[in-house]
Order: structure tokens, then sequence, then C-alpha cells
């Protein structure tokens, strides 16, 4: 769950603060007003990624009773709170929240069941997960809110794939580079145990030694 979420994280705290500049170049000036939208879906990812690895063990077990339960609330309330902010003048944000919220409200009852099942308290979750993953996203936003802040990238709509290519890697691609190369790094340094960092190690040693093989 750490990797995963630390993955999830250094890729989705960038798209937050660069999804009104990427629905521009996608699919122009139009929709760029919806990047809040995408933000907002972009923070129940979160909770997908956090509960992905829990969900396969709990599938692998076969402990998938109030794991159904669980998804099929989450579901029913996904589609009437979708309905009722539509009505209420919300439009595409009141779809976005309405698939939000619920995963929100159930994530606790969600990572308790996983605990129970697994033999697992909130101590070691918050310690051993959340410690090492989190705070590393909120050091990325406050950078990346201050770099933007000092020049953000002007881009325009794309006509044709090679362009929107072109233009993502040149304007865009380096606020990501920058938020995910920092998240990684913090990542890598105060997150990861020193076991796990060798374990890195020896995974590019073998690539590297495949490499010259490959290359011979």
């Amino acid at each position: 769950t750490k990797y995963v979420l630390a993955l999830c994280l250094a890729l989705a705290v960038p798209v937050m603060f660069l999804s009104r500049e990427m629905l521009t170049l996608w699919m122009g000036d139009d929709y760029a007003k919806y990047y809040i939208v995408v933000q907002i879906l972009t923070i129940s990812l979160f909770f997908d990624f956090n509960n992905y690895v829990a969900t396969q063990i709990l599938i692998g077990m076969n402990k998938i009773k109030k794991f159904v339960k669980y998804y099929g609330v989450v579901a029913v309330l996904n589609l009437g709170l979708s309905i009722y902010l539509v009505q209420e003048g919300f439009g595409l944000t009141g779809v976005a929240l309405g698939t939000t919220i619920p995963f929100v409200l159930f994530e606790v009852f969600f990572l308790r069941h996983v605990f129970n099942v697994l033999g697992i308290d909130w101590r070691t979750y918050l310690r051993d997960v959340f410690a090492k993953t989190f705070p590393y996203a909120g050091v990325v936003a406050v950078l990346m809110y201050v770099v933007l802040l000092w020049h953000t990238p002007v881009v325009a709509p794309a006509d044709t794939l090679i362009e929107l290519i072109i233009e993502f890697v040149t304007k865009i691609g380096p606020y990501f580079v920058l938020g995910c190369g920092v998240y990684m790094l913090l990542f890598y340094l105060n997150g990861l145990e020193s076991y796990e960092k060798e374990d890195i190690k020896k995974v590019i040693a073998k690539i590297r030694v495949r490499t010259k093989l490959t290359d011979r």
C-alpha cells in the first residue's frame, strides 16, 4: 500500500495543480473551466489506491462479504448524491463530488474491516503508510503552489496528437518532472527503510548488468 500510494501521490499532486493547463491543451479553453472536476476526481483516486492492495488481499482470502457491502453502499450513495447535486445545479462538479464524498465518508469503515481481518492496528498503518507518504505530498503541494505563482505555463489547444505531445513535454512536462521528482526523492530518503533501499539498489544493479549484456 505504501508503494502504491507513493506512486499515486507523486503523479496526482502535479495533476491537481496543472489540471487547468492540461484541459486547455487537450480539449480547449471551453473545457478548462472544469479543472475543479479533475481535482475532485483526483482526490477520489487517493482512496482507490489506498484500498487497492487491501482489496486484492481480501479477494484472495475470500473475505469479500463486507467488502461487497461496502462498495455497494458507496455505489448507491455515489449515484444518489450525484443525481441530487446535478439537480441542485452543480453540474459536472456535482457528479465529481458525488463520486468522491462517499469514498471519504466510508474510508474509515473499510480500513477498520481490513485491519480486523489482517490483524493490523491503526498505529501501524499511520506510522508505516500514512506518515511515510502523505506528508511529502503536502511538501510538493506547497512547492507546486509557489512555483506556479512565480510562473504558470501558457498553453493553447493542440490541433494534432503530435502537437499535444510536444506542447505537454515542453511546457507542462517540466512542472510534472519537478513535482514527481521531489516527491520520489523525499519518499526514497525518508519513506523507505534501509532494507528497501538496498532492494532497489540490487534491482538497479541487475538492470545495468542485463543492459550491458544486451549491448554486447
